[in-house]
């Protein structure tokens, strides 16, 4: 098991007002086995967490690249998740 730290913006906020938190995850390959860890995680380590789609919805990234979630998952343990917005 290592940790990632996730940085939030927009909606994860709300839940997350520091701005960032340490995750916990184990043996994820890709991107999206990364965004289950983290949903799952969120669901049940804050309570006021009630989103069924927001990490889904979301982009992850590094500090350089915005990943697909069929990505394989590199080395890096500081990722950023971007959540969907509207407007110009």
């Amino acid at each position: 098991m290592k940790n990632i730290q996730l940085k939030v913006f927009g909606r994860f906020k709300k839940y997350i007002p520091k701005g960032e938190i340490l995750i916990p995850v184990d043996n994820v390959e890709t991107v999206g086995e990364l965004k289950q860890q983290i949903h799952r995680y969120l669901i049940k380590n804050i309570p006021s967490y009630n989103e069924e789609t927001l990490v889904f919805e979301s982009a992850l990234a590094t500090e350089v690249d915005i990943l697909n979630d069929d990505d394989q998952m590199i080395s890096d343990n500081h990722y950023t998740i971007l959540p969907p917005v509207c407007g110009g």
